[in-house]
């Protein structure tokens, strides 16, 4: 119970209340037979197997169907039911194999998390045929307007990612990504050098501060720190974006060639403001010790008050211990 619990912990899912597969990916079941967990794929046997090693693979994150998959979440999902299918043929040596994926109630479909069952073969197992019999007749009219529907249907959905199959778009996505890597250097720079700038402004604040014993050059050091959080917060977002641009090209490959669009905040609203941003580590531990210094500081100038400067001079020249 230790280890389901333990791999639970490990496992990230958008989980739907009442899923099934959910509670099973989120190791909630503990009656469930887990295979294998990985690459965002959890394979585990179905209650009734139909044939001996017939196993499930689901997706982590809760899909209801082929329809809501990512072009990166497919893939994954397609590799690793090629792996599973490798490894039923090595350990089981079926006589075939059948993958089978179903959406919807007519097409069988029970449980709304997408699935793939991998179900081994032998020529003598309960399985039964799959497809009908006799073979359903189709005048050619028929055949010929249900190909021109798909051709028109399966050329108007093509993918906003780049032809894989094409040297052209290949080496375009390949600039695509190195675009991509250059904003997030550059938005890297410009955090580490706001974290730079504002401890030396900050830092010489506080210090003339202290020599002059002028509380207002304190609150300034704070200021400047408040101000450069917000600059270095701004930044850091600006990255952020970047970084997701660069997984979708690279993973879910469903970006508009050689398109920036994403790496720009189209949300409407300023993120600079958002109080989590400033909860991450990046910020938090690096301007908040400055600031609590800051803080400090500045309350001990208002507990001191202002500075008696002794041996000032008189209007005649003469000291405050001379005219006494």
């Amino acid at each position: 119970m230790g280890r389901r619990r333990r791999e639970a912990f490990l496992v990230s899912s958008t989980r739907q209340s009442g899923c099934a597969f959910c509670d099973i990916v989120a190791g909630d079941d503990l009656a469930a037979r887990i295979v294998a967990r990985g690459h965002g794929v959890t394979v585990f046997l179905p209650d009734h197997p139909a044939t001996r090693g017939h196993v499930l693979l689901v997706p982590d994150e809760h899909v209801a169907d082929v329809w809501g998959l990512s072009q990166g979440a497919a893939r994954t999902l397609a590799s690793e039911v090629l792996r599973v299918a490798g490894a039923a043929r090595d350990a089981l040596q079926p006589d075939g194999l059948n993958v089978i994926q179903s959406n919807g109630a007519a097409a069988t479909q029970s449980i709304d998390h997408v699935h793939v069952h991998v179900v081994p073969r032998w020529t003598a197992d309960d399985m039964g045929e799959i497809w009908p019999s006799p073979d359903p007749s189709w005048s050619p009219a028929q055949l010929d307007a249900m190909q021109g529907d798909l051709r028109v249907a399966v050329e108007a959905s093509k993918p906003n990612g780049y032809d894989m199959t094409n040297e052209q778009d290949r080496e375009d996505r390949r600039k695509h990504l190195d675009l991509i890597s250059g904003a997030i250097g550059r938005m890297a720079g410009s955090s580490s050098a706001a974290k730079g700038w504002s401890i030396t402004l900050a830092g010489a604040a506080f210090g003339v501060a202290l020599v002059r014993h002028s509380w207002p050059l304190i609150a300034l050091g704070i200021v400047i720190l408040a101000a450069f959080a917000a600059l270095d917060v701004r930044y850091l977002g600006n990255e952020r974006r970047a970084r997701s641009v660069y997984d979708q090209v690279a993973d879910d490959n469903s970006v508009v060639p050689l398109s920036l669009k994403g790496l720009a905040n189209t949300s409407g609203s300023s993120s600079t403001w958002q109080p989590s941003w400033y909860t991450t580590w990046s910020i938090l531990y690096f301007y908040g010790p400055l600031a609590l210094v800051g803080g400090a500081l500045l309350v001990l100038a208002l507990l001191a008050g202002p500075a008696e400067e002794s041996g000032t001079s008189s209007p005649c020249g003469e000291t405050s211990s001379q005219q006494r």
